[in-house]
């Protein structure tokens, strides 16, 4: 869970900060509610922890446990992803060429 929140509030402060850039350029960023979300997005970093230090935590401290059993397994789920992603592109470019051979 604190990686689903870390990526969500620093992703929404990296948005504010690109749009404050564009509507600071043309000078219309009073006219504009990006100001106030900039400050917000900041700040939910700042109410759920320190994003960094979580981080830090999970992968020296939480995935290391039971002599990286942990480590482990989390490969094991990204490995199975990965494969299960092959799996269902293979099938969808197989079935778009066989549709374009029958569609001539």
């Amino acid at each position: 869970m604190p990686l689903i929140k870390a990526y969500g509030s620093d992703q929404a402060f990296a948005i504010c900060a690109t749009a404050i850039q564009v509507y600071g350029g043309a000078g219309y960023l009073k006219d504009w509610p990006v100001e106030q979300y900039a400050r917000d997005s900041k700040i939910f970093s700042i109410y759920e922890g320190t994003n960094h230090i979580q981080a830090m935590d999970l992968v020296g401290r939480k995935l290391m446990q039971r002599g990286g059993a942990n480590v482990q397994a989390f490969g094991n789920d990204v490995a199975r992803s990965s494969r299960r992603t092959r799996i269902i592109r293979r099938s969808r470019t197989a079935s778009r060429c066989s549709a374009r051979r029958w569609s001539r």
